[in-house]
């Protein structure tokens, strides 16, 4: 019962992405070995990502574009001098954290110049 009141109580708090993940997490038999702080840790991290996707797909739906596109469709062939590797280090930042500004002291070196940022 008191699972069932936990849902209700996520639930009401809008916490969807909770409630989703701590439903699933009860079925799974794997989950009676994590510790109570891996445990919600695990849901919370759920739920962020719940909220992410749904801002993602809130901004893509606003961006209104002309058509469907994913790195997965660039056609490195063409001459436009883009150059693969670069393009899968910008898709995932995460990866290389050796300099926060890599790929642009990189096109720096190559002689071309970097645009400017106008102040808001």
């Amino acid at each position: 019962m008191l699972n069932e009141q936990t849902l209700t109580t996520l639930n009401a708090l809008k916490l969807f992405g909770m409630a989703k993940s701590f439903s699933d997490k009860l079925a799974h038999p794997n989950t009676a070995d994590l510790s109570h702080p891996e445990f919600v840790g695990l849901i919370v991290q759920d739920e962020k990502t719940y909220r992410d996707n749904l801002r993602l797909k809130r901004l893509l739906a606003n961006a209104k574009l002309k058509q469907p596109a994913c790195l997965e469709d660039i056609d490195y062939k063409h001459p436009r001098g883009l150059n693969q590797q670069t393009i899968l280090e910008l898709s995932c930042p995460g990866l290389d954290r050796s300099s926060p500004h890599r790929a642009l002291n990189r096109s720096h070196r190559r002689g071309q110049k970097l645009p400017r940022l106008r102040a808001r």
